[in-house]
């Protein structure tokens, strides 16, 4: 008994002599065999835990998570892999991200201003990332806008970029007349204008 059940658990290599090994074989060997798969997420929390749960019981995929790298890694053969990530990532879009720990909420509006003080740590981070391309200038006010749409889309595109393996952030300045400020704060597109830039102020 005990020897029967090594010889089912131990790792065993097999050779298989075909009359032909094309292209489609090949294909077939791969959508069956073993393999490994990472996805890096922008958010690891229990909502994203639990539908990562969900679906892979359902596809008999083993799941390790790689917390501190914000990795989901998946285990099993190369056609449930690819369909349990595909499911997981759809499911993602559905789910709200969160919103920056410093934001004031519940927001029952979709966009808001608050003024910072320029001692706190998150004034003072602006104002030095402002700057580092405009050292004499003194800066007066800093204000978070809390733009809820805008945050969203925000996030959704970091992790297509992330699923691509490159997601750098940058600070971006964009310098406008005070009447367009609006369009920027209050806006659910891009919100990053040319066209409303003051000229020859850019970035």
């Amino acid at each position: 008994s005990v020897k029967e059940l090594v010889k089912k658990t131990k790792e065993c290599t097999h050779q298989i002599t075909l009359q032909i090994l094309n292209d489609s074989v090949k294909e077939l060997v791969k959508k069956t065999k073993e393999c490994t798969h990472q996805i890096t997420l922008q958010i690891l929390n229990d909502s994203v835990k639990e539908l990562v749960k969900n679906v892979c019981s359902k596809a008999d995929v083993k799941v390790d998570y790689d917390v501190n790298q914000k990795k989901v890694i998946l285990t099993s053969n190369y056609k449930s892999v690819t369909k349990v990530r595909n499911q997981i990532m759809k499911g993602i879009k559905s789910l709200e991200f969160p919103y920056p720990p410093e934001w004031k909420l519940p927001q029952k509006i979709l966009y808001q201003k608050v003024k910072l003080s320029l001692e706190s740590t998150e004034a003072q981070n602006v104002i030095k990332k402002f700057q580092e391309t405009l050292p004499q200038t003194t800066v007066l006010k800093v204000q978070r806008i809390q733009n809820k749409p805008l945050y969203q889309k925000y996030c959704f595109m970091k992790q297509r970029l992330l699923e691509k393996g490159n997601a750098t952030e940058m600070y971006l300045f964009n310098e406008m007349l005070v009447k367009n400020s609006k369009q920027i704060y209050k806006g659910q597109a891009e919100s990053f204008e040319l066209k409303l830039s003051t000229e020859g102020y850019f970035g």
